[in-house]
């Protein structure tokens, strides 16, 4: 019913602006630009009721004219259809010494490409009035009518324009009032929706967001797309020894990922489609993969669609999240061995330049906040409350589920292993878990597709200031992982052909 009310408002004031036929602006109480009309100003801050008042209880006033500039000082019309006949208006000059004082009437088009106020660039056909000169002194300050006909190239056209007037001077400290405003035309502009223009503004699904804007413009549940990583995919790297060093190659597992975020008219996540592509393995370890969406509870999921993980160490609510674990925890493949099949005669899969190539296959999933009807059983989730570093990967080494390694400085899920916490080379303590003394990590998670190490290769090796990095706690060289020079030994690292 609300919009419904909106939408009898509107055409109420449309209709009452067509009778008009003219958009005016007199500077009173009841029709002020401050009021709910969609009129703007721009150094123009104040009403006066002063001598220099030119009609009414009330005139507009410049600040002081000190630009020939017409977008220092300026006042602009809602939207409007422009019709045959003349802009008038009534100005008085205030203030002595000045030197010029003009003003400029421009149009405005209508452009659904430019930004938020949809305003295309100011069209040349313009007027300029120059106040005769003096400006300043005795008769300075009488009234002038303007009167500037609306070109034939505009008026009549179906289009929509703002008319926008700009007031320019040099020397002194004069200003400018303003009143009785006048402009023939249709009043086209919506104050319940931005002020946008009212024939143009096109919501099929009716979700309060505009087509143009909208991802998904008849469907209203989903209306944004907000990826991660924004361009290309990011890359997660995984050195399965954990909590000894091991050859710290970190390709035992290489997949690469990149995730959407579909959210509501609200911004309220709808669901979050990933895809995952297992690139490499480079262990004798049989791992699963799996993630947290830190912040959130296993409870505010609704379904998890496209994803079938068996295990005999893995539990599912009905939900498709993981049983006993108070963050949302999905796992997204229990064996990688079984998604990257391994070609035989070589250890291990893509990270032998000699072996075959085995090309990667590509697992897309979906996980739904609430269901096709638009129910939230657990309430509505803010896309604030899910913030791309809350992404929290992890991988299940060798089928034990409670040895799980996570990226540095993550918390591990409920079903960690804490006896494993600071043995061996783990420095984890204060809950800072799963990096060494020295700061060094056993998983990455880089927001680009970048090329992995050859098997047995040192990992500091491959990557020249990747340890530098490491050991700063990313206070230096946080490119690191960039295609510049000297930054990467290429002899080292596996190149896809």
């Amino acid at each position: 019913m609300k919009t419904t009310k909106i939408f009898i408002i509107a055409a109420i004031a449309m209709l009452s602006m067509q009778l008009k036929a003219q958009v005016t602006m007199d500077f009173e109480p009841n029709n002020l630009p401050s009021n709910a009309n969609c009129w703007a100003m721009g150094a123009m801050t104040g009403y006066y009721s002063a001598s220099t008042v030119i009609s009414g209880g009330l005139s507009a006033r410049t600040n002081q004219l000190t630009s020939s500039l017409p977008t220092s000082t300026w006042i602009k019309s809602p939207w409007l259809k422009p019709s045959s006949g003349n802009i008038t208006f009534k100005v008085r000059l205030d203030g002595n010494a000045a030197t010029t004082r003009s003003l400029r009437i421009r149009f405005i088009p209508y452009n659904a490409n430019a930004g938020l106020y949809k305003e295309g660039a100011a069209i040349a056909d313009s007027f300029t009035y120059n106040f005769a000169t003096p400006v300043s002194g005795a008769g300075s300050n009488s009234v002038r009518n303007v009167s500037y006909a609306i070109p034939s190239s505009i008026a009549n056209t179906n289009n929509v324009y703002k008319v926008m007037i700009s007031f320019m001077g040099t020397g002194g400290t004069g200003r400018c009032f303003m009143d009785d405003l006048e402009i023939p035309g249709t009043y086209w502009a919506d104050p319940t929706n931005s002020c946008l223009p009212m024939a143009l503004i096109v919501d099929a699904d009716l979700d309060s967001v505009q087509d143009i804007d909208d991802a998904y413009p008849k469907d209203v549940l989903r209306a944004y797309d907000n990826y991660y990583p924004e361009k290309e995919n990011g890359t997660l790297m995984f050195e399965d020894l954990w909590p000894a060093m091991g050859d710290y190659d970190f390709n035992d597992l290489v997949l690469t990922y990149k995730f959407n975020t579909v959210t509501d008219a609200k911004n309220n996540i709808v669901e979050i489609k990933f895809e995952i592509t297992p690139k490499a393995i480079g262990a004798s370890f049989n791992n699963g993969f799996g993630f947290m969406l830190n912040g959130i509870a296993s409870n505010k999921i609704y379904a998890i669609e496209g994803l079938k993980t068996e295990a005999n160490w893995l539990k599912l609510n009905s939900n498709g999240t993981e049983v006993d674990q108070k963050t949302a925890t999905i796992i997204a493949f229990s064996s990688a061995n079984e998604i990257l099949l391994n070609p035989g005669g070589s250890s291990g899969v893509n990270v032998d330049p000699k072996a075959t190539y085995v090309k990667p296959t590509t697992l897309s999933f979906t996980i739904k906040f609430m269901d096709e009807k638009g129910n939230a059983p657990n309430g509505y989730v803010s896309i604030k409350e899910f913030l791309p570093e809350q992404f929290n990967p992890f991988i299940i080494i060798n089928q034990e589920r409670g040895n799980e390694l996570h990226l540095a400085g993550y918390d591990p899920s409920d079903k960690a292993d804490s006896k494993l916490f600071g043995t061996f080379d783990d420095n984890s303590k204060d809950g800072n878990y799963y990096s060494t003394k020295n700061n060094l990590p056993w998983a990455l998670n880089i927001p680009a597709e970048i090329p992995y190490t050859i098997e047995k290769v040192d990992f500091v090796k491959a990557y020249s200031y990747f340890a530098e990095w490491a050991k700063s706690k990313g206070d230096f060289y946080n490119d690191w992982y960039e295609n510049k020079d000297k930054y990467r030994d290429y002899d080292a690292l596996y190149i896809t052909k």
